[in-house]
């Protein structure tokens, strides 16, 4: 099952600052995934998509950001179907950033984020790593995740 409170991370793998704060529209990382349950009798039952976008700031080599926290105490839901999504203008863009996912034990009020040791590929869950290959203005990788209990 889904945790009732979670969040994503993503972590950069390029060997190189991922600029996403200049001026360009060509710079995003976005999120999107679909939560479900099994209702009665087997039936799968898609939630309402959600989509986060990430443009705030650069993220350095080998360091990660998070999305903010996704609130499942309602839905039980017990997993997702997604999307991550990287844009970029910068043509050395080589290597992967990783999708990882933690969950809050406490009702959302402490994650392993927020531990003074913490390392993202230690203390969360890898979802998936999307292949980068930058190749100059408008690169646009996708790739579709799945995970469930």
């Amino acid at each position: 099952m889904l945790g009732k409170f979670y969040k994503f991370h993503v972590k950069n793998n390029l060997s190189f600052d991922m600029d996403l704060s200049s001026n360009s529209a060509n710079e995003i990382i976005n999120l999107s995934w679909t939560p479900w349950k099994i209702k009665t009798f087997g039936a799968i039952v898609y939630g309402t998509e959600i989509t986060k976008a990430y443009t705030a700031a650069d993220i350095a080599d080998d360091a990660s950001f998070e999305f903010s926290q996704t609130d499942n105490s309602t839905d039980l839901n017990i997993g997702a179907l997604g999307m991550l999504t990287y844009e970029t203008d910068d043509a050395s863009a080589l290597g992967n950033i990783a999708l990882y996912y933690e969950i809050s034990t406490d009702g959302g009020t402490t994650y392993p984020s927020d531990a003074a040791d913490f390392i993202a590929s230690e203390d969360l869950l890898l979802v998936i790593r999307l292949q980068i290959a930058g190749d100059g203005a408008g690169y646009k990788r996708s790739t579709p995740f799945q995970m469930s209990a």
